[in-house]
């Protein structure tokens, strides 16, 4: 089943309100390609709704993700769509 956008970001913010985590546990965790994953985070990094820190580790970087207190503020008001 192909989920929307909307419904993909939405799963990232609902992870990222709980705690900061990395990218690959959130890729996991909403069953998705790593490649989509890290496009919607982007996006959401545009919007100042999440904050991306990376870290360089040889050849391959690792990411972790943290809600933005605007992220915590648009999570909210979408809840209730996905939610209900």
């Amino acid at each position: 089943m192909k989920r929307s956008t909307d419904e993909i970001r939405y799963l990232i913010l609902k992870l990222l309100s709980e705690k900061r985590i990395n990218v690959e546990q959130i890729r996991k965790k909403i069953n998705t390609s790593l490649q989509t994953m890290l496009q919607n985070a982007e996006d959401l990094e545009i919007f100042g709704f999440i904050k991306m820190y990376e870290i360089d580790i040889g050849k391959r970087k690792y990411r972790e993700l943290e809600i933005t207190e605007e992220g915590k503020k648009f999570f909210e008001s979408i809840k209730k769509k996905f939610e209900s």
